[in-house]
Order: structure tokens, then C-alpha cells, then sequence
């Protein structure tokens, strides 16, 4: 279960940073394992991995605070 909240941090990168502003964030299916993302290595922890998920929902909504409309961006 702790893979799939690691796994929709890394949803809320690619959206909101990689995909809408363009930005070179890593992301960990686009390695050589395309389930990288669901992976818990012995140095996670629940606490890292709930902070990387509310740190990445953070930053998505600090694009869209600054983002007129979103009719411009699905254009």
C-alpha cells in the first residue's frame, strides 16, 4: 500500500511539474524499471514517504494558485 502513495507522488510530479511547466524532474518509472516507482528501499520509511506525497501535492497547488485559467493550458 505504501508503494501506491509513493506512486501518486510521482503522478502529481509528472502532471503538474514535468507535464504542465515542463520542468526535468525525475521520475521513476521513466528509469530502467518501470515499476520503480511502487518500490520501498530499506531506507523509507511511512513518514518519508507520506511527506514526498504531501510535499509533491504542495507544489501542485502552488502552479495552479498561479495559473489564470486552465482552458489555456488544455488548449
Amino acid at each position: 500500500m505504501l508503494g501506491i502513495v509513493k506512486h501518486l507522488g510521482y503522478v502529481e510530479r509528472n502532471w503538474f511539474q514535468r507535464r504542465f511547466l515542463g520542468r526535468d524532474v525525475y521520475i521513476a518509472w521513466r528509469g530502467v524499471d518501470p515499476d520503480a516507482d511502487f518500490h520501498i528501499p530499506d531506507d523509507e520509511t511511512p513518514e518519508s514517504v507520506f511527506g514526498f506525497y504531501a510535499a509533491e501535492i504542495a507544489e501542485s497547488r502552488r502552479i495552479l494558485a498561479g495559473v489564470d485559467s486552465l482552458d489555456a493550458v488544455a488548449a
